[in-house]
């Protein structure tokens, strides 16, 4: 809370709280409520959907802005096995609650994993789109020192692209006069045809398309370091 409000004096107006998993820590609601208190122009949570069900209603009183919740495939057991005991059903549950109580521009994040959900990105994509969801997909990224990205599990952006077109047909341009989704990310947003309109989807490809002269985020751990990168 201190550190936001240094550096909100020098100019930062956008707070994300991430992890690890947020929603675990029982003081949760307490950081909410004191960080939107500071006036952001925008307080977002990141979370593995577990526990919104319970979570979604307090977290929107005490100030919460947005969410951003991340599933990585729409198999009950395949989840499972990647998120060591995750249960699906609770994570579908707390996106509809996310949804009851009014959440803005909820974000559902996907990591495109080669050979685990590639066959499923366009179900997954559709999945968002139809619950009002706007979904991204994001590459494989080394994570830590001196550590290289899984290559055979790597599926670069151009390939989620084709997938993609496979499903929706050809992925349109984004207009620079449409206005831009909050949370001002490093996401590069597409237009997909759903129905009769043409709706949003991201990508994040840190790897293949990297993005670093227009990153704008500051990192900072639960050991107190900030990170640039």
């Amino acid at each position: 809370v201190n550190i936001v409000a240094a550096l909100k004096r020098v100019g930062v107006r956008r707070v994300r709280l991430t992890g690890g998993e947020p929603s675990v820590r029982k003081d949760l609601l307490t950081i909410v409520a004191r960080l939107a208190k500071q006036g952001l122009d925008e307080l977002s949570l990141s979370s593995n959907g577990e526990l919104l069900s319970e979570l979604a209603a307090p977290l929107r009183e005490a100030g919460l802005s947005r969410v951003n919740i991340s599933i990585d495939t729409l198999d009950p057991e395949r989840f499972r096995s990647i998120t060591r005991h995750g249960n699906l059903e609770r994570v579908l549950a707390g996106i509809e609650r996310v949804r009851a109580v009014g959440f803005p521009h909820t974000k559902l994040n996907t990591v495109a994993l080669r050979s685990f959900n590639d066959h499923e990105l366009g179900k997954i994509c559709r999945f968002a789109l139809e619950h009002d969801l706007t979904p991204r997909f994001i590459e494989l990224m080394p994570m830590g020192s001196g550590v290289s990205v899984d290559r055979p599990s790597f599926l670069s952006a151009a390939e989620i692209r084709d997938l993609l077109t496979a499903e929706f047909g050809p992925i349109l341009p984004i207009h620079e006069e449409q206005p831009a989704l909050p949370g001002g990310g490093p996401a590069r947003y597409v237009g997909l045809r759903f129905g009769h309109e043409v709706r949003r989807g991201g990508l994040i490809a840190a790897v293949s398309e990297p993005f670093c002269d227009t990153c704008n985020r500051v990192r900072l751990s639960a050991s107190g370091q900030l990170h640039a990168c």
